[in-house]
């Protein structure tokens, strides 16, 4: 059986060998997940290797829906004022009608915009078809 302290110490070696694997094959830096045990003496962790220049899905997800709904794809990341707080746009939920942009604050925490909102808030015409 694995404890937390074992899991760490894990971690922390095979965080060197992968160091070494992706500097000798010219691949990006890795990210390891929290290292995770069970009862069974199973041990696990997921590996991310993004390479340089990737979109991620959220991204992805903006550039191709936003357009759609009059907020141009390069206002991915841009960061705007709604209510005196700060907000950055992070994604795109086509499946919300009412509240379909997506945008963190300074603290992290998830947010849900109309687009309307957004569109005022980021300088783009507002029109109304109905």
């Amino acid at each position: 059986m694995f404890t937390a302290n074992e899991v760490t110490r894990l971690k922390g070696l095979l965080a060197v060998h992968l160091r070494e694997f992706t500097e000798q094959h010219g691949l990006p830096e890795a990210e390891f997940s929290k290292g995770t045990f069970d009862h069974k003496g199973h041990c696990w962790w997921n590996v991310t290797l993004t390479q340089a220049g990737a979109v991620n899905a959220a991204e992805s997800d903006f550039i191709s829906m936003a357009p759609l709904y009059g907020i141009p794809a390069e206002n991915f990341g841009k960061t705007f004022i709604s209510n005196g707080k700060s907000f950055t746009i992070s994604g795109f939920a086509p499946r919300n009608r009412k509240l379909p942009v997506l945008a963190k604050c300074v603290e992290g925490k998830g947010f849900k915009f109309p687009v309307n909102t957004v569109k005022a808030a980021l300088g783009i015409p507002v029109t109304n078809i109905w």
